[in-house]
This record gives C-alpha cells, sequence and structure tokens, in this order.
C-alpha cells in the first residue's frame, strides 16, 4: 500500500470514505426522534377538521344542548318572540322610575308636614321627658324587637351632644309623633331602607328602631355631617376659605385650624364650589391652577386640597382687611362666570385680628349678598368681638374653636344660617343625593330629603330650620324595574346625576380589582371613567341636557377581570327622570331588539295583587315549589330577579329561590301575598322551567355511562341556573357565576362562535406565581347558546378535567394525516413524521384571545401565546394575525412610594421670633392642656383602625390607571403559514380555524438546529399581559389647562340666596357663643365613656 503522502493515493482514500458516508445515509433512515421536515398545511387542516369534529360530538353529548336546542324549538310559538323598539324599553323603565320615586318624595312629605305641625303645637312650657330610646343605652336590645323594630324608632345622639340638653330633649319629645307616619310609610314604600329626622341640635330619629352600630366603639356618626343633611339644609354654595397663616399661628392653633378646614370640606357636596386662599403679610391661592376661579366638590378635588393644606406653614404677618377685599373681588369674578351661583361665603380662619375692616365690607358688601363666617382657633380670646361683628354684620355666624374636639361639635353650625332663606321662603325642595354606602349595612342606597321648618310666625321670620327629614331608597329596588332580561344579551342600564357623575353602571366597581380596598369617592364618580367610547363625551351632555334621543357607537367592554376586552357596536336610548337630578339610559345591541312574550300564567289585578289566569296551572307551581325547596343542590335564580319582600320583616333579605317558592305556594293557596315578583319576569321563568325542567333526567338517561364531566349547567335569559354535578365534591359553576345573560360567559357564548358552536375555556395561569394547571384538578369549560328566531333564550355548557381534554387533544394530532401513510399501521412508519408527538414539534390550540387551552407542552396551559412563545408572536404581530390593542382601567389602584412627610424647615427661618414665642407661652400651655384636655381625642387615638400605609410600610396603594395589553386573532376563519428564518429562532408554522369553536390549532416545526426553547430573539416579558401604570407626562400648564376645561355639568334649578335675615335674631345665634367651659364638656364625657365601660 502506498503512502498517505502520495497524492493519488490520499485522493483515493479520500473518495472511498466519501462514498461509504453516502451509503450509510441512503440506507439508513432517520430515527423517529430526528427533527423533522415542515409539516405540510393539509396536515393541520386535517388535524383541525378532526379536532372540531371531535370536540363538537363531546360537546353535544356531555352538554345536552341538543335536548334544550329541541325543547325550546318545539315551545317556539309559546316563546312569541317580538319585535320591540329600544325607545319603548326605555320609556317604560323611565315611566316606572318615576312613578317610584315620586312615591318616595310623597314619603319624605308626610314626615316633614307632621315633624313640622308637631314642633308648631309642641307644649314647651313643660319639662320635656329624657327616658327616650337611646340608640346605644346599656338597655337598648331589651327594649325594642331585634335585629329591627318596625313598631318603634331609636334616637341615635353623637358622642360629641350633650344627650340630655334640653332642647334636645324637647326635639325628641316633640317628634315622638313620627311613628306612626313611619309605619304608614313602611306598609306603602317597601322598598324604603331607613327613615328619619336628623335635627339641627344633633339627634336623629331613625326608623325602624335598631341598635345603633358603632365603629371600634367610637359613637362618631353625626347627622349633621352627612351629606344629605348638608345639601338640603341650603341651596349649593360657593365657599372661599381665607386662612390666616402669620407666624402667630403656630401649634394648636394651626392644627386645629387645618382639621375645621378639613371638616368642612367634607360637609360640601357634589354641587358646591370651593376655594382656599392663605394671607399673611401677601395672599397666595392653595392651588395656582385655581387662582381668580373655584372649583367643583368632587372627593377627588377636596382630598387634593387637603393635602396641599396640610403643607402650609405659618410666617410673617397678617393683612385682613386686604385678605377680605382680595375674597370679594375673586367671588365677583366667578360670579359672572360660574354656572353654580346661589349662596356665596366667606369663611375666615384666625387666631385673631385688630381690624373690622368696615371700608372694605361697606365698598364690596353693602347688600349682604355673601356671608361671612369667622372662627377664632386657639386659646386666645383676644379681638373676639371684632370677629363677632364682622359675622354678625355680614349675615354669618362667628364661631370659637378652643380645643379640638369643638371641630366635630361645630362644624356643621354654620348650615341653619345658610339655610335661612329657605325656612323664610317656606321652600322645601326634594334634594336627591347621588348614590352612597348606607353606614349602617353598607349596601347602596339613594337619599331623598327635605328641610324641615319652624313655620311659627316667630320661627318663619327668624328662618329657622328645625332639621331635615330623609327616606333611604335601596338601590336595588330602582334596578328591579331594568332588570338584564329587559335588554338582552350584551344589554344594560345605568343612571347617571346632572353631574355626570354615575348613580348606577353593571361596570362600576366599589372595591378594587387589584387589592380588594374599598374605592373612595365612587359618588362622584364620571360615566366617562367607565364608558370609554371615544364618542361619548358629546353623549353625556345630551343624558345631563335631558333631551330623549338615541345614537350608536362602539364601545369596548373588560371581561373576566380584564383578561378579555370585547368590542361591541350598541345603542343608547337615554332621557332625564322628571323631578329628580337624574338621568338614564338603556343600552342595547341586536340580541336586544326582540324579546319573550310568554303565556300569562300570572296577572297583575288592579289592587296590586298576583293571580293565577287559570285552575290548570296549580300543578305546574306545585311541580317549581317542590324543587325549589327540595333541590337547591341543582337550582340556583340569579341575584337580578325582580322580587322582593312586600313587608320588611327580616335585615337581610331572602334568597331568591326563597322569595319565588313563597310566592308560588302562596299563589296556589291563595294565601295573602307576602312576596311580590314582576309578573312578566314570572311568566318568563315559568316557561323556561317547562321546557328545561327535562334537561337534567334527559342527560341522565342518555349520557351516564360516557360520563366524563364534572358538572353539566344550563342557564336561560329568564334568571333560571340548572347543574348537575356528577363529581360531588366539585365547586358549582352556577354557583359562582349565577347572574345568567348578566355575566361574562353568556356573552362570549353568544358573539365569539356560530349559532352551533362552542366556546372552550380554561383557568388562566397565575402572571405571578406562574404555576402549572393541575390536569387532574383544573377544569376546561365548555359551553354554547341556544337561539330561537334570532334570540338567545338560554346557554348550556359542561365542565372537565384537562387531563380529559388532553386525551382528546392527543388523540387527533397524533394520527397520522398524510397520504401514504396510517396510523393504523400503513405505509412506510419511517417516512411518516408528522405527528405532534415528535421531537422538534410544537402543537397547541390558542383561543381568540391568544390564551393556550390544550398543548403538547403542559406547562403552557392557561398561558398567553405572547408568553409562551415570544418569538413567534412576535412575527405573527407582524404579519397581521393578531390585532393589538388597549385598555385602560379608570378605576385602578397601584403601588406608590410613601408620601414625604411635610418639612419642618419653616420652624427654622425665624429663630429668634421662635424662642420668643416658646418662652411667652410655656408657662400658658401647661396651663391648658389641662384645661383643653379632649377625653373623645384620647379615645379616639386608641380606638383608631390601623393605617394601611403603616400596615404595608414604606409603600402604598393609591387610585391610578392602568393599561391593559389585548390581542385578538383577526380573522374567524383563519389559516396562515409561514417561516421564521433567525439566527436566534428558526422555525415553521401552519395555523387553522377549528370550526364550530373559538379556537384555532397552531403547529409550530423548528429547524435542523432548533429545538422548543425559551424566547431567543425577543425578550419574554415584551407582550407581558401584566398592566402598566399610566404615567401621564403633565406639565404644570397641561394640569391647569385641564382645570380651565372641566367636564360638561348643569346646575340644580333650586337656588334661593335672600338674604333678607332677620334683625330681631339674638346676638347669640351669630355670635356662637356658648354657655359650657370646656371643663363641664370634658366632665361630660368622662361621665359618659365611664358609664360605657361600666355597662
Amino acid at each position: 500500500m502506498g503512502s498517505l503522502s502520495n497524492p493519488g493515493v490520499l485522493f483515493s482514500w479520500t473518495m472511498l470514505i466519501c462514498g461509504m458516508l453516502i451509503s450509510l445515509l441512503v440506507v439508513c433512515p432517520a430515527s423517529s426522534s430526528d427533527t423533522p421536515k415542515d409539516v405540510n398545511i393539509k396536515v393541520v387542516q386535517n388535524w383541525a377538521n378532526a379536532l372540531s369534529e371531535q370536540l363538537n360530538k363531546t360537546s353535544h353529548d356531555q352538554s345536552g344542548i341538543g335536548f334544550l336546542r329541541a325543547a325550546y324549538k318545539k315551545k317556539q310559538s309559546e316563546l312569541n318572540i317580538r319585535t320591540i323598539l329600544g325607545t319603548d324599553i326605555r320609556d317604560a323603565i323611565l315611566d316606572d322610575i318615576t312613578y317610584f320615586l315620586k312615591k318616595k318624595v310623597r314619603a319624605v312629605e308626610k314626615i316633614r308636614n307632621v315633624t313640622e305641625a308637631a314642633f308648631k303645637n309642641y307644649d314647651y312650657s313643660s319639662e320635656p321627658p329624657n327616658d327616650y330610646l337611646y340608640a346605644l343605652g346599656a338597655n337598648i336590645s331589651s327594649e325594642i324587637d331585634l335585629p329591627r323594630d318596625y313598631e318603634k324608632s331609636t334616637i341615635h345622639v353623637p358622642t360629641v351632644v350633650y344627650r340630655e340638653d334640653n332642647k334636645l330633649l324637647e326635639g325628641v319629645s316633640a317628634t315622638d309623633k313620627l311613628d306612626k307616619t313611619f309605619q304608614e310609610n313602611a306598609r306603602k314604600n317597601p322598598a324604603l331602607v331607613w327613615q328619619y329626622f336628623g335635627s339641627t341640635t344633633g339627634f336623629m330619629r331613625n326608623y325602624p328602631g335598631v341598635v345603633w352600630e358603632t365603629k371600634d366603639d367610637l359613637n362618631l356618626f353625626d347627622a349633621r355631617h352627612r351629606i344629605w343633611y348638608s345639601q338640603t339644609i341650603a341651596s349649593p354654595k360657593t365657599v372661599l376659605f381665607l386662612v390666616d397663616m402669620s407666624g402667630s399661628q403656630t401649634g394648636l392653633s394651626i392644627s386645629m385650624t387645618k382639621l375645621m378646614i378639613n371638616h368642612t370640606i367634607d360637609t360640601l357636596g357634589d354641587n358646591d364650589f370651593f376655594n382656599i386662599v392663605t394671607f399673611n403679610d401677601t395672599r397666595k391661592f392653595l392651588d395656582d391652577c385655581y387662582e381668580d376661579t373655584f372649583v367643583q366638590a368632587t372627593y377627588e378635588n377636596k382630598e387634593h386640597m387637603k393635602s396641599l393644606l396640610n403643607e402650609v406653614a405659618p410666617e410673617e404677618v397678617s393683612d385682613v382687611c386686604d385678605a377680605f377685599a382680595f375674597a370679594f373681588d375673586t367671588l365677583a369674578r366667578f360670579r359672572d362666570n360660574a354656572d353654580s351661583g346661589c349662596n356665596e361665603m366667606i369663611m375666615l380662619f384666625t387666631d385673631g385680628v385688630e381690624f373690622t375692616c368696615d371700608t372694605v365690607f361697606d365698598q364690596r358688601n353693602a347688600n349682604k349678598s355673601v356671608r361671612v363666617f369667622t372662627y377664632l382657633l386657639g386659646e386666645s380670646v383676644q379681638h373676639e368681638r371684632i370677629l363677632q361683628d364682622i359675622a354678625c354684620n355680614n349675615h354669618g355666624k362667628y364661631t370659637r374653636i378652643s380645643v379640638r374636639s369643638d371641630v366635630v361639635e361645630k362644624v356643621a353650625d354654620y348650615l341653619p344660617v345658610l339655610g335661612r332663606p329657605l325656612a323664610q321662603q317656606g321652600s322645601n325642595p326634594s334634594i336627591w343625593t347621588n348614590s352612597y354606602e348606607d353606614f349602617q349595612n353598607g349596601n347602596l342606597v339613594i337619599t331623598v330629603s327635605q328641610p324641615v321648618h319652624n313655620t311659627t310666625a316667630q320661627g318663619k321670620k327668624g328662618g329657622q330650620t328645625l332639621g331635615i327629614a330623609s327616606v333611604d331608597i335601596a338601590l336595588n329596588s330602582i334596578l328591579e324595574f331594568a332588570a338584564p332580561y329587559k335588554f338582552g344579551v350584551n344589554g344594560y342600564f345605568f343612571m347617571t346625576t346632572n353631574n355626570g357623575y354615575i348613580t348606577y353602571h353593571p361596570r362600576q366597581r366599589f372595591r378594587y380589582l387589584q387589592t380588594g380596598y374599598e374605592i373612595k369617592g365612587t359618588s362622584t364618580q364620571d360615566i366617562t371613567d367607565v364608558e370609554q367610547s371615544t364618542e361619548f363625551k358629546d353623549l353625556r351632555t345630551s343624558m345631563i341636557n335631558g333631551v330623549p334621543s338615541s345614537v350608536v357607537m362602539r364601545t369596548e367592554v373588560p371581561l373576566e377581570d380584564m383578561k378579555r376586552i370585547q368590542t361591541r357596536t350598541v345603542e343608547y336610548f337615554y332621557a332625564s327622570v322628571k323631578s329628580s337630578y337624574f338621568s338614564l339610559a338603556a343600552v342595547i345591541d341586536d340580541d336586544g331588539d326582540s324579546n319573550i312574550n310568554p303565556p300569562e300564567i300570572v296577572t297583575l289585578s288592579d289592587d296590586g295583587e298576583l293571580e293565577l289566569s287559570g285552575g290548570q296551572y296549580t300543578s305546574l307551581l306545585e311541580n317549581v315549589t317542590g324543587y325549589l325547596n327540595e333541590a337547591r343542590n341543582m337550582i340556583i335564580l340569579a341575584d337580578w330577579v325582580p322580587c322582593h319582600t312586600r313587608q320588611k320583616e327580616d335585615v337581610v333579605e331572602p334568597s331568591p329561590e326563597d322569595l319565588v317558592s313563597t310566592l308560588l305556594d302562596e299563589l296556589q293557596n291563595n294565601k295573602m301575598q307576602t312576596v311580590y315578583c314582576a309578573p312578566d319576569w314570572l311568566n318568563l321563568f315559568l316557561l323556561d322551567w317547562r321546557i328545561s325542567s327535562g334537561f337534567l333526567t334527559d342527560w341522565d338517561d342518555q349520557y351516564q355511562e360516557q360520563n366524563i364531566t364534572v358538572t353539566r349547567f344550563l342557564a336561560t335569559t329568564g334568571g333560571l341556573n340548572l347543574e348537575k354535578l356528577t363529581d360531588s365534591e366539585a365547586d358549582r359553576y352556577t354557583m359562582k357565576y349565577s347572574r345568567t345573560l348578566a355575566e361574562d360567559y353568556y356573552s362570549r357564548a353568544v358573539y365569539e362562535v356560530t349559532d352551533l358552536g362552542f366556546i372552550y375555556s380554561v383557568p388562566f395561569k397565575n402572571l405571578t406565581t406562574e404555576v402549572n394547571l393541575d390536569p387532574d384538578e383544573d377544569l376546561m369549560t365548555a359551553y354554547s347558546a341556544v337561539r330561537i328566531g334570532g334570540k338567545t333564550v338560554a346557554v348550556s355548557g359542561y365542565q372537565m378535567t384537562l387531563s380529559e381534554l388532553d386525551k382528546i387533544f392527543k388523540n387527533v394530532t397524533e394520527m397520522v394525516m398524510e397520504e401514504g401513510c396510517s396510523s393504523l399501521g400503513g405505509g412506510d412508519p419511517n417516512q411518516c413524521y408528522h405527528t405532534c408527538e415528535k421531537q422538534g414539534v410544537v402543537c397547541c390550540l390558542i383561543d381568540l384571545d391568544g390564551y393556550i387551552v390544550a398543548s403538547t407542552e403542559k406547562s403552557q396551559i392557561g398561558e398567553h401565546i405572547g408568553k409562551a412563545k415570544t418569538d413567534l408572536f412576535h412575527h405573527l404581530i407582524g404579519k397581521d394575525v393578531f390585532e393589538e390593542g388597549t385598555y385602560i382601567d379608570h378605576q385602578a389602584t397601584c403601588i406608590k412610594s410613601k408620601a414625604k412627610e411635610p418639612s419642618s424647615a419653616w420652624m427654622l427661618l425665624n429663630p429668634l421670633s421662635q424662642v420668643k414665642n416658646l418662652m411667652l407661652l410655656l408657662f400658658h400651655r401647661a396651663f391648658m392642656i389641662w384645661m383643653t384636655f379632649s377625653w373623645y381625642e384620647w379615645m379616639s387615638v386608641f380606638a383608631a383602625p390601623p393605617n394601611i400605609t403603616q400596615m404595608m410600610g414604606p409603600e402604598h396603594y393609591e387610585p391610578c390607571d392602568l393599561e391593559y395589553p389585548f390581542y385578538k386573532l383577526t380573522s374567524p376563519e383563519l389559516e396562515k403559514q409561514g417561516t421564521i428564518s433567525e439566527e436566534c429562532y428558526n422555525s415553521s408554522y401552519k395555523i387553522v380555524w377549528v370550526a364550530q369553536s373559538n379556537l384555532a390549532l397552531l403547529v409550530e416545526v423548528f429547524g435542523d438546529s432548533m429545538e422548543p426553547k425559551e424566547p431567543q430573539c425577543v425578550d419574554k416579558d415584551t407582550y407581558s399581559l401584566k398592566p402598566q401604570q399610566v404615567n401621564y407626562t403633565v406639565t404644570e400648564e397641561d394640569r391647569c389647562n385641564a382645570f380651565w376645561m372641566p367636564r360638561y355639568r348643569k346646575a340644580p334649578e333650586t337656588c334661593v340666596t335672600s338674604t333678607n335675615d332677620s334683625k330681631a335674631l339674638e346676638v347669640d345665634e351669630c355670635s356662637g357663643c356658648s354657655l359650657r367651659p370646656s371643663w363641664m364638656i370634658l366632665a361630660l364625657l368622662i361621665l359618659y365613656h365611664i358609664s360605657r365601660l361600666v355597662s
């Protein structure tokens, strides 16, 4: 053999080795673990078709949808589906609500009339009794029927008010006669939650009688501080707070000043305007943006001004006359441009003044159109007479605040003075509040109130207001007139105020989605925070103006806790509610333009009683009642069903099932009716029951042997839920999602698939913990809509474990779907690579929103494709397979760094002055600590609830806007293929729609050098679905411009500002002098708390 150094020999060996290698490649096929070649689109189509067939058959069998469709089709003539106009729906609801609210106004009128007559005829010469039913008394529980006593009312008196004050006792005694009126109102108006009279002396007579619930064992409630009181006692007001910030305002004085202003701001309502000007040798608006104008008293504005006030520090000397002149000029400029008008007032807060400023008042307030209220804060009584004269000469009131507890007691003292014009003219307007949480039980209520005046000749001349008569109306009772079944799927109802604030909206939240903490200021939340169409601004204006009309708009609606965003085209039908501040809108889409008109089994008689139209229905009612009583594990009614008790005997309203069962029993046995249900809804429910009651037994008969479900359910447009659990330990789906057509899943069943298709959904993977879903514990939910004549009448579905879904997925995607190959063994298996079990192939089912429902990579189930397959998703976005969008949540909360404490550097600006002041006041302060000790505040410190920011350390939650990204597959009949050829990522993909579902099959095959792995080209957080805080880049100019272009509002029509106050008013009425020194208040409070401890 020749040497290898010989070129000829080397060439021969080279050729021999190459030939051997080529022979091996030809003879030896690739092993099954080799990377496959690209998958043909036809293979993926075959898989998608097979998945569609298998999923649809399974869903049809397991859900019982076939039975349900056939049953409703059989009864189509009884459904009697008819086209209905949106204006007819709106007008019917408008008429019902208008009449309902008028009845409540009549109820409060009765309370007012009886109260005014009782005071007018009261014998003041006799000593009033002092043994009234005190709602916090030691023996109150034994004196009234618990939990609520509908035979009597109870009296609440706040801690800061002396319970045996003679004027208070006279008021309590005079209003004893109200119990009979309360009872009559309750019988005629079951929807009245509370009826009460809040007196200017501090007590509140409350019906029905209850043991008063206090928070943290402190009796902090004071009716005079509630918004229904302050809004009703006087017409809307424009308030300028004039705050002395001279150097003498130190320590206790400045602390009480800020506290008093904060509490006074809290008494301002939606229709009030205010601003704060601080002054020493100059004067300055607290916020430069609000210069020369006034800001509406919304929750946000009030909190903003409070925070700015907290940062202001005293310095220099004051010029009060210049400050007054500045205040009057500011009011004059606003008066010419504002829509608030009405009562104008200046509130001066100071530790003393030296001048009466007569020239200023003579020149700028000669007609006394602006009331001036003066407050002397701190220990000093110097110049007290000057402040009294200023207030009394300008139809205001002087108030002395010497201890911190005076703030709570006297903060509402200015309100009766503002109420004098109404009292003198005998005007008793009905004033409505926006919806708010009831102090006692936390339920949403709205309040209608009227001022109660002293109608004696002397009382009317003096303009004396005795208090406020009010009734609370449960918001749910109004919503009964606008239950979801009237609007169809995706339809809803909402109400707003003259300010554009939400009274009710189904998407308004009262607790933060992110933390569960209570959202503050919901009563001044604007409707545009929820309705986010770009065209909605014009609709908002039209609703406030009250002109009935309609408009079609596209809007985005969040579903499933912001995980999905649905774009809808809907029509808004709106109008104003007469004799109130409210407007309403009925929102309807295609499903709402027809309604079901079932046979009238139950009708409403002229006397308001429900009655059966024939005896042949007795057996039907017996059947329904039996199931409602005995099969509660299978039947749930939606919480919105329009039923209620006729007599308020229970604190907790019975369940919808109990209400309907009771009523049906009363109907079939001719008993006195204690329950009312809207007859049109009741007939729809009975029809639903007749059609669907065989649903459960039918499934048992036909599909029991092949059952693979955990639960099976149906929900009807009429609010009926039926569910059959095959796993007794499983959670009931309809227990969690009981609101039927008002639930997100119901909407998805109607709008995301064709008439015969199913929605398939799995739990979302936790974005924080990233724990994988458990295939044997976590469930896939599938459901489909039943439509008759184009109207959705029901949705039927089932749940099964992810492992059962995976079996279906694997059985299909591991089948060989190529010509020349067979999954049953035909063809050359070494040439048949195209199954999802092969290495280098990843197959998954994704839904319309990009969430992975099933996958060969189990860790990705429940995850969004943007996170699981970031590189591929980035490519699909570029190819318009997915479209992206964002939704901004205006009801969100974010973690923010704890705000810095206000700087104390101001104390060092003039150290000599500070030392001098300290030496002069040292002894005086020590003495006043004992004299002005506040037991009330000392107790408050120990009883105060833990602060959230303290529990969270350096960070706390604050309201913010969060931006949620979302992605949608662009085509309902998707079929896409392509390749990604990058150094960092190399694959081919095919996407094919799975018919009659909300799913698409995605198959990805990786290149020769690639394997399924973490994204390489694009950061995996690029398409994270985690919301991001919206950080608005706003300059000071932008912020001010936004303020100067406020949202449209309409001022209330009621505005009484006459200032012809009686000249015979007692000096004491405007001086605010107290005959009880601070040591007496201290003694009384100590005795009160000792008695509480002993009892």
